[in-house]
């Protein structure tokens, strides 16, 4: 499954589907075909789909019978369908002030947490992992493509942002932990 965009004729490696009850603030299709394109292919080989949503549209489609996290990676069943990517795209960026969302880097920078971590379960969905082992090979990976992706993008910025930032490290990774783990 792949689809074109037809401005840049890139070929991207899964479809991206979006179900809103509440638009977003932000262009979600737009930041994760960016963050899609700047992934190897061979990771994505076998991914359906990136689908984006809202909390309300989740609940309507789910009900209250599915655990409601931000991001998850879903495994083909019986194969009767291929794996998928589901991001709440408004409890990504829930309490972000809309002028600093206007600033590519930075929603490049907070999507890429989510949807980089799930690529890392579907790099290795066929191994059998405990939740433990899991969630740190996919943190992994969301680091190493991350890195891979930031840099080859924003390659002017990272130095100097990271002279910054490193003074702060421990409590951007806090923030980031509490954001993961921020379940209603």
């Amino acid at each position: 499954m792949q689809k074109e965009d037809s401005k840049n004729k890139h070929v991207l490696p899964c479809k991206i589907d979006e179900y809103y009850i509440n638009t977003p603030t932000v262009n979600a299709r737009k930041i994760v075909e960016r963050l899609l394109l700047g992934v190897p292919s061979q990771y994505l080989e076998g991914l359906g789909a990136v689908v984006l949503c809202d909390t309300a549209s989740f609940k309507k489609n789910y009900g209250d019978k599915e655990k409601l996290s931000i991001s998850r990676y879903i495994r083909a069943k019986g194969g009767e369908c291929l794996p998928w990517i589901e991001i709440l795209i408004d409890r990504i960026f829930a309490g972000f002030p809309t002028h600093v969302l206007r600033i590519s880097f930075i929603t490049d920078l907070i999507l890429s947490d989510h949807l980089y971590h799930e690529i890392g379960h579907h790099i290795h969905k066929p191994q059998k992992l405990n939740d433990k082992e899991s969630e740190a090979i996919a943190e992994k990976w969301r680091k190493k493509l991350q890195k891979q992706y930031l840099i080859r993008k924003y390659w002017y910025m990272v130095i100097p942002l990271a002279l910054i930032f490193l003074p702060f490290e421990r409590q951007i990774r806090k923030f980031r932990e509490s954001k993961k783990s921020n379940i209603t």
